[in-house]
């Protein structure tokens, strides 16, 4: 029985359950059986909080594009497009420069992999998508940037630099797609 009708959920980001410390493999068991049980399936998107490393070298893509971690726990990485049942296009633009990295520790907390790479951006290719979903924002949204100036601390100049030049280089994947919709959920 599918759990009011959800069939499928997309977290959009910081999805957190392939991270160090934890007991991953009980802990994505026991999401999965959860989900079973509804019969959905859930799909992620990387964010900022992700242990990249593990998440490579653990989970394989498969020929579809997807990395699934179990049968309905299904990572769309970077750069993914697929045709949804509509017909409409859709397009993966995930990831973000964490703007607290200073207080995390390289390889235990924090990823360089969390940045987006010019590889990256050519993976995404110039090809319109109907949906891009993603983890960070575009640039020019006048709330987020009145919001991050005001929570802006004295001596964090380069905190701020560090993750407004990580929406930069998510502003220009958002471009290269042109969608009519993005939904994202940093």
């Amino acid at each position: 029985m599918v759990a009011r009708g959800v069939a499928v959920l997309v977290a959009l980001g910081d999805f957190g359950f392939v991270w160090p410390e934890r007991n991953r493999d009980r802990n994505l068991n026991k999401l999965s059986r959860c989900l079973q049980d509804r019969g959905q399936t859930l799909y992620w998107v990387d964010g900022n909080h992700e242990d990249f490393r593990t998440l490579y070298a653990k989970f394989a893509l498969t020929d579809d594009g997807q990395r699934p971690i179990r049968d309905n726990i299904i990572h769309l990485p970077r750069g993914y497009r697929t045709t949804l049942a509509s017909g409409k296009t859709m397009a993966v633009r995930d990831e973000a420069n964490p703007i607290d990295r200073n207080w995390r520790v390289e390889g235990h907390r924090w990823w360089p992999e969390e940045s987006i790479t010019e590889a990256e951006l050519r993976t995404l290719g110039s090809e319109h998508a109907d949906l891009l979903v993603g983890h960070d924002a575009p640039l020019h949204l006048p709330s987020l940037h009145s919001h991050l100036r005001s929570t802006a601390t004295l001596g964090d100049h380069r905190r701020r630099a560090f993750a407004e030049a990580g929406r930069r280089m998510f502003h220009r994947g958002f471009l290269q797609v042109q969608p009519a919709l993005y939904v994202g959920g940093h």
